[in-house]
């Protein structure tokens, strides 16, 4: 759904979104105030932390707050505008980030320009009941669910609903190749096998 705010611009707002799955070992790569951008391509305003070789990290699902941000094009920095006391009320850009820079002691050029940013929040409102969470082969695929696979003892507990989508209109819902596997890790193997010898060799 699109929304104009004259505050916000055109907002997109949606129902029943996927989430973006990424590795996180709990920690971010922030970008601070005056720290240099490359306007070029989309700025990242806290990149989780973590990669599949890093013992620390997960892969955990992440909402993506995407925008248009005024910069500093001189300077190549994002601008800091003064909204509620300034844009908000003249909607004048140039004024609001002149007043904003100077409140946070930071040069500004007088040129500006926007730049497209992202933003990951964590997932802890807004989810589905217990009921309603993911099945295993919402993720991987069919042929490489079965328990015994990674837990010891589970000979025989293998049901039809362990391998029935939750989910069955979403296609491919973790990109496994971003996340750097081959493949599905449950088939050409994990980090289940790496760190408790379960599970398929990884190949």
């Amino acid at each position: 759904m699109l929304c104009y705010d004259k505050r916000f611009g055109t907002l997109t707002w949606g129902t029943d979104l996927v989430p973006e799955y990424l590795w996180s070992d709990g920690s971010r790569r922030a970008t601070l105030i005056g720290d240099k951008i490359d306007p070029a391509g989309v700025v990242v305003l806290n990149a989780p932390v973590g990669e599949k070789r890093n013992p620390n990290a997960r892969i955990f699902p992440f909402k993506a707050h995407e925008a248009v941000q005024p910069y500093d094009k001189e300077n190549r920095t994002l601008a800091i505008p003064k909204l509620f006391e300034d844009y908000w009320v003249r909607f004048d850009w140039q004024q609001a980030i002149t007043a904003g820079m100077k409140a946070v002691g930071q040069d500004y050029s007088g040129q500006y320009g926007f730049v497209e940013t992202r933003l990951y929040s964590s997932i802890h409102h807004e989810v589905v009941p217990a009921k309603a969470a993911l099945g295993c082969t919402d993720c991987h695929g069919t042929e490489a669910v079965n328990c015994v696979r990674c837990h010891r003892g589970a000979q025989g507990m293998n049901r039809p609903e362990h391998t029935r989508k939750v989910y069955p209109e979403v296609r491919q819902r973790i990109d496994f190749k971003t996340l750097g596997y081959p493949d599905d890790p449950a088939i050409t193997g994990g980090r289940f096998f790496l760190k408790l010898g379960r599970g398929t060799p990884p190949q």
